[in-house]
């Protein structure tokens, strides 16, 4: 499936790859060279789509070309420090400066509007960048780093984080991957009997 095929659903597909439940891990999803069938951030309009979804903002993104490189550097770098972790090895320097230098930047600022909803201002690029940077600190930085995991599936590849209590979590999902798999598992054992 591509980009442009005329049948294809991105919004579907952003609520497939959008499971992880951390956004930083979400947002190391979002390639197509890390188990994505495309590039999800080639133009300005694709920034202000996905970003605001992965991070979960309801505000308007203003997105310019230039903030294209910015967002798949970042992504690399968190990528790179997630590998890093689930192979048991220290992230390369190179990819702990880009996280710490997005993080240092001001991020997304929550306000709380009359009614008691909570609204944020509209927010910048850098500012979500920040953000994603700072969840990515933070979960690599806590227990959790060692409960994140590459998803079983041979067709799959996504990281996910294991919260369970027994720490036995194989699939990024258990009703995607996991159901394939027992499937595939009961097909290949009535085929043996």
């Amino acid at each position: 499936m591509s980009v442009d095929h005329p049948t294809f659903d991105v919004e579907h597909h952003m609520t497939v790859r959008l499971r992880s439940g951390r956004p930083c891990i979400d947002f190391v999803h979002t390639g197509a060279d890390y188990s994505m069938d495309f590039e999800a951030f080639t133009t300005a309009a694709d920034v202000e789509l996905w970003l605001p979804a992965i991070v979960g903002i309801r505000t308007p993104l203003i997105a310019r070309a230039g903030d294209v490189p910015k967002v798949i550097a970042l992504r690399t770098a968190i990528r790179a420090c997630v590998v890093a972790v689930v192979d048991g090895k220290p992230p390369s320097a190179a990819a702990v400066v880009a996280v710490n230098t997005a993080a240092s930047q001001p991020t997304i600022v929550p306000r709380l509007i009359i009614g008691g909803v909570s609204a944020t201002e509209p927010a910048s690029v850098t500012q979500v960048l920040s953000a994603l940077a700072r969840d990515a600190i933070d979960l690599l930085s806590s227990p959790y780093a060692e409960r994140i995991r590459e998803c079983a599936s041979e067709h799959c590849g996504l990281f996910f984080v294991d919260t369970s209590r027994p720490n036995q979590r194989r699939w990024c999902s258990m009703e995607l991957c996991g159901n394939r798999a027992k499937v595939r598992d009961f097909r290949d054992r009535k085929r043996g009997e």
